[in-house]
């Protein structure tokens, strides 16, 4: 949960957006890597033993189920084996990761929102340039927020 003011994120109940927007990248790139590595029709068992680095099963296994990121170079070394630029694997790895953030709830605290002194509108509802230029997106636009 993230509680910075009116507007709270929440996945799980202990789960904070940062945390989950990194967790949901390690989760896309893994599934791209293990599905470009059964495409190639290959075990993990066999994939590693093609890697120079020498990496285990359970390294391989991790970076997969997105339990541990995966760093530049790593990613680079898995692609060349792979037959893929990184630079594809990791986009598609974030556009199946937006969709999975696009999932996240957003819950307003409407009291909160009105309390908050950077929100106020005058009760004419014209506000200045200044004043626009301070207030958060959603509040100059539409009355909606984006997340992902």
């Amino acid at each position: 949960m993230d509680h910075t003011g009116p507007l709270t994120v929440w996945t799980d109940a202990t789960q904070a957006p940062e945390d989950t927007t990194a967790k949901a990248i390690a989760v896309a790139l893994g599934g791209e890597l293990r599905r470009a590595r059964e495409a190639m029709g290959l075990s993990r068992a066999q994939f590693v033993a093609l890697l120079p680095s020498g990496i285990g099963e359970r390294t391989l296994l991790a970076y997969e189920h997105g339990l541990r990121q995966v760093t530049v170079a790593r990613l680079a070394e898995l692609c060349d084996v792979l037959g893929v630029t990184p630079s594809t694997l990791l986009t598609e790895a974030l556009q199946k990761a937006r969709i999975h953030l696009a999932n996240l709830v957003l819950r307003v605290d409407l009291q909160a929102l009105i309390k908050d002194s950077r929100n106020k509108v005058p009760a004419d509802g014209r506000v200045g340039k200044e004043q626009a230029a301070r207030m958060p997106e959603w509040h100059r636009g539409t009355g909606t927020a984006r997340c992902g």
